[in-house]
């Protein structure tokens, strides 16, 4: 399985005001615990960076100073008690890091209220001070409200921790293409210097000469530990044992490659690859591992897979492809090309071969029953003016059994509005034909997920 797990550096500050030096001797004692429990929560999200309390500017340079040198991913707020915003929102303007304002107190209620209760939590006037600094400065932030200790405030934490690493992890990805992409599909058509500029993404050549190259390479030990657990997973007495290895060995060859390269994505044209099978099987298990993929040299949309795969369990490429007017359903395939781990579960897929050019080695791919459930879709297609959006919506896949008639992966959706007035929203706002598909309603995680990477987001919904 490709290790998907994103590190993220926290750059923890937790704000006091020094005047309470003079004025509450012993104040700041009182945060101690609460410092260490908040921080540890931080700990299971990523690598946590402080230098103490920040009570004054001097102290609040020194840090995001510290912060810049560790390159932080982003900087948590902590007020103690009131604290004016000019003590850090300068500062933190300097970084231009993602803020999470943390919108806690020490106490969790007015139960057994002390002499001291008002004095140590009232930080809600300097939180709201900051908020509206922070905006007027141009600083993306979000506040996360409750008392610390509860379940609801760590799952908050955790959302948008989520959120945040699905963003780091669509920018600076290294993609492999075989071949060229598909000439004349304008929808996702972009350069490599353009992927560079707008994603910080890097594109590599795996020409079929490097695969075949590589193939050399594979041991047959391999090939064949991989055939017999096939055997105990799918259904494999529809194709011949020496196509089911030549698959095989593609895809210990394109994991190598990818590997080697430290690629996220991959993406090939099935017009371009010669002397081995199309790679339908290799590109399923690759998505299964975890990696992102999508057909006809889709550079673009094989950026999706490494963040949805951080949003969702699991997700698969595919497309839109036709429709059943009368029952109000869309069937979503391609030519060979899926992840198996939508398998309807108590059921098995099916190795089956498959031959797109008569020179061409016999392909095999998997086709099953899809587990019914909610899907998320998303594509990312050209705005105006140079610019990028996604498209993003929900789907209900139909629990049915593949048509014997489309000898292609494929599973049949339904949409709460109906296809027809899906379809027509859908080519409205400029939908792409390749899609990513997630499981489960991630809706809300997509959109949160856009305005990070400051990427406008249409819904259908």
């Amino acid at each position: 399985m490709y290790n998907n797990n994103i590190i993220l550096k926290i750059g923890l500050i937790p704000i006091y005001f020094d005047l309470y030096d003079e004025m509450v001797p012993n104040l700041r004692q009182a945060y101690t615990s609460m410092i260490k429990d908040v921080k540890a929560i931080l700990d299971e999200e990523g690598l946590v960076i402080q230098m103490g309390i920040v009570s004054n500017k001097k102290e609040a340079e020194e840090l995001i100073d510290k912060f810049i040198r560790k390159k932080v991913d982003i900087i948590i707020t902590l007020h103690l008690c009131y604290s004016p915003s000019r003590i850090v929102a300068d500062s933190i303007a300097r970084i231009n890091k993602p803020v999470i304002i943390l919108d806690t107190s020490l106490k969790f209620g007015f139960k057994n209220m002390n002499k001291d209760f008002l004095m140590q939590n009232h930080a809600l006037p300097g939180i709201q001070d900051l908020a509206s600094t922070l905006r007027s400065l141009g600083v993306k932030y979000n506040v996360i409200t409750g008392h610390y200790t509860e379940p609801s405030f760590r799952k908050k934490i955790q959302y948008r921790f989520r959120i945040l690493k699905a963003a780091n992890s669509f920018f600076n990805q290294r993609v492999g293409i075989t071949g060229k992409p598909f000439e004349l599909m304008g929808d996702f058509e972009i350069s490599k210097s353009e992927m560079g500029r707008l994603f910080a993404a890097e594109i590599i050549n795996i020409s079929s000469k490097m695969i075949l190259e590589t193939g050399k390479k594979v041991q047959e030990k391999k090939i064949n530990e991989i055939l017999i657990a096939d055997r105990n997973l799918y259904i494999t007495d529809k194709i011949k044992e020496d196509e089911h290895k030549a698959s095989i060995k593609t895809y210990l060859v394109l994991k190598k490659i990818i590997e080697e390269n430290q690629l996220t994505a991959y993406t090939m044209n099935f017009q371009h690859t010669s002397g081995f099978p199309i790679p339908f099987y290799a590109v399923s298990r690759l998505m299964m591992d975890g990696y992102g993929y999508a057909g006809e040299g889709d550079v673009l949309t094989a950026l999706l897979g490494r963040p949805l795969n951080v949003l969702s369990d699991k997700a698969t490429f595919g497309e839109f492809f036709c429709s059943d007017w009368e029952s109000d359903l869309m069937i979503v395939s391609h030519m060979g090309e899926t992840n198996p781990n939508f398998t309807k579960k108590e059921t098995k897929c099916v190795l089956k071969p498959k031959t797109v050019y008569d020179n061409q080695p016999a392909s095999i791919y998997f086709k099953f029953a899809m587990e019914p459930c909610i899907l998320t879709f998303v594509t990312i297609i050209k705005g105006e003016n140079n610019t990028r959006e996604m498209v993003t919506g929900i789907l209900e896949v139909v629990d049915s059994v593949p048509f014997k008639t489309i000898d292609a992966p494929h599973f049949i959706v339904k949409t709460s509005a109906g296809i027809n007035e899906f379809r027509e929203k859908y080519c409205q706002l400029g939908g792409a034909h390749h899609l990513y598909f997630a499981f489960g309603d991630i809706e809300k995680q997509i959109k949160d997920f856009s305005r990070h990477l400051n990427i406008s987001c249409n819904s259908l919904n």
